[in-house]
């Protein structure tokens, strides 16, 4: 809850410091008093836009700052809060960008308007103008059990999940429109490349041939060099042997002779198949460069550094024809896990669909009761639920529609209504919504009694009462059938001469004397008390 609020140099405020506790507080004062502004403070304090006019005439800067107070702080705030209390202070500066820090820590002005419907709610005679549809919804959610919170949970992570899927099925898509613009080009490149059947690496191959080729003379004189000399050597260990079989003394010369002759065999063997291959070689020599013409003419076109590098483009090429083709494996698998994962997800949105109608349904009845509290007898109110495509929150569209006076059709609540009727029809969706599990939250109305008579305040403040049960209200009022229920009690105070700004916490005996004025005025003050 708010704790304290310090307003410096803000419109007509000099300096002023606040000192909040839980319960209800009211706000009273003249017209003209200024009561309001203490509302613009807060509102800009959370984020709301500021300018050079919110500046008191004469300074350069204004400076706003609240503390926030929690047993257990909401969860979107909990790393910004320390020891229980959280300080917001925002400071504005003539024809520059303000500043906005929470706890010493300045953050972008986005993070605490984002942050600042899970401590305060701020309502005024036209902020029933721009209740959305999100927060009719956010009402129904409200009302949910905690299994109806596990299937939203479930649903939330299905929901996710599809959104995944369907992220990069779309990319396969978009790979398919790309592809189904060049099918002529691909399937052309496809049939050139193919139709050759070349091997990997066999461009490396064929050239370390012909490389080979190109000094064939050379190593045929070689070859048979080595030949003769192998024959030759042959011979002579046949010598040697027919000698030292006929000596038992040289029977060792023998054995290694013995040793030696395979591999001499072995070595002709090798020479020969070598000489028979450059034979081959030479009866090939046409089709070789035939072929590594044609290799280096498609690596040319296609701008290839290799025959490798032109199969990797035909492999990409083929893929890429399968994906038209819809014979693409992981196409197929993407589609097929995002068919199955959307029916999880429209499932589980149909079971929420039936809990919220349902929901919505006594909800509204609350909503109405409240309202017809607060006076709008003739009231009818409903919240509406219908189906529609599946989003992050379900596969359900809420909003309020009311008629304030019997025999009129139902409209949108901004559409029907005074703007105290409009802040009337706020607090009794605050009221019917009233949860003591929700975090408590400082609920703030801004001359919510505008328009309105005694009886009608009266009820107004006895439902400012019960929701000050379990939510801190602060409340700027006219009438003292809303003051007199208040815990607490600031006299808001501008004097003429100098415009002079004051505020005073009220004593038991100053505020009968507050009610009183604000009954019958100064010329029966005496007679009212």
């Amino acid at each position: 809850m708010l704790s304290y609020l310090r307003i410096q140099d803000f419109v007509i405020i000099e300096s002023c410091e606040l000192a909040y506790g839980d319960g209800f507080t009211v706000l009273t004062g003249e017209t003209g008093a200024g009561k309001s502004i203490v509302v613009d403070a807060l509102a800009l304090l959370l984020g709301k836009t500021g300018s050079d006019k919110w500046i008191r005439t004469g300074c350069e800067t204004a400076v706003l700052e609240g503390v926030f107070e929690w047993a257990a702080p909401p969860e979107a705030w909990v790393k910004y809060v320390s020891d229980g209390q959280c300080i917001i202070r925002r400071v504005l500066t003539r024809g520059k960008t303000g500043r906005i820090q929470v706890n010493g820590q300045t953050v972008p002005l986005k993070t605490v308007r984002d942050l600042a419907p899970h401590i305060a709610v701020i309502i005024g005679q036209h902020t029933a103008a721009t209740f959305t549809d999100a927060m009719a919804l956010d009402l129904v959610d409200k009302q949910f059990s905690a299994s109806e919170q596990t299937l939203m949970k479930n649903y939330q992570a299905a929901w996710q999940t599809y959104k995944e899927k369907r992220r990069v099925l779309a990319q396969y898509e978009e790979k398919i429109q790309q592809v189904q613009e060049q099918t002529e080009f691909l399937t052309f490149k496809r049939d050139d490349i193919a139709a050759y059947n070349f091997e990997p690496g066999e461009d490396e191959r064929l050239a370390d041939i012909k490389k080979q080729m190109a000094h064939r003379g050379k190593q045929t004189r070689v070859y048979q060099a080595v030949s003769d000399q192998l024959a030759r050597v042959s011979q002579l260990i046949q010598d040697i042997q027919r000698t030292t079989r006929s000596n038992e003394a040289l029977s060792q010369v023998d054995q290694a002779c013995e040793h030696i002759i395979p591999l001499i065999e072995r070595s002709v063997d090798h020479v020969l198949s070598t000489q028979r291959s450059m034979g081959a070689l030479d009866a090939n020599i046409d089709t070789i460069e035939s072929r590594l013409d044609c290799m280096f003419k498609l690596k040319t076109k296609y701008n290839a550094q290799s025959v490798d590098a032109l199969l990797e483009q035909l492999e990409i090429v083929c893929n890429q024809l399968a994906l038209v083709s819809g014979d693409d494996a992981g196409y197929q698998a993407c589609q097929s896990e995002c068919e199955s994962v959307y029916e999880t997800v429209i499932d589980l949105g149909r079971q929420l669909h039936a809990s919220r109608n349902t929901h919505a349904k006594h909800l509204s009845k609350r909503i109405e009761s409240n309202v017809h509290d607060l006076d709008l007898m003739g009231a009818t109110v409903r919240v509406v639920i219908a189906e529609q495509p599946c989003g992050p929150l379900g596969i359900t569209h809420a909003h309020i529609q009311a008629s304030l006076n019997a025999g009129q059709p139902m409209q949108p609540i901004a559409s029907v209504a005074s703007g105290g009727e409009l802040s009337r029809l706020l607090l009794a969706m605050i009221c019917a919504n009233l949860n003591q599990a929700d975090a408590p939250l400082t609920v703030v109305f801004d001359e919510i009694d505008a328009g309105i008579g005694g009886i009608t305040g009266h009820g107004i403040g006895q439902k400012l009462a019960v929701l000050s049960t379990h939510h801190q209200v602060l409340c700027v009022t006219h009438l003292a059938q809303v003051a007199q229920q208040a815990h607490c009690h600031f006299y808001i105070n501008k004097t003429n001469a100098d415009s002079l700004w004051q505020v005073v916490e009220l004593s038991e005996g100053d505020r009968k004397s507050e009610l009183a004025r604000m009954i019958g005025g100064k010329a029966t003050l005496d007679e009212l008390l």
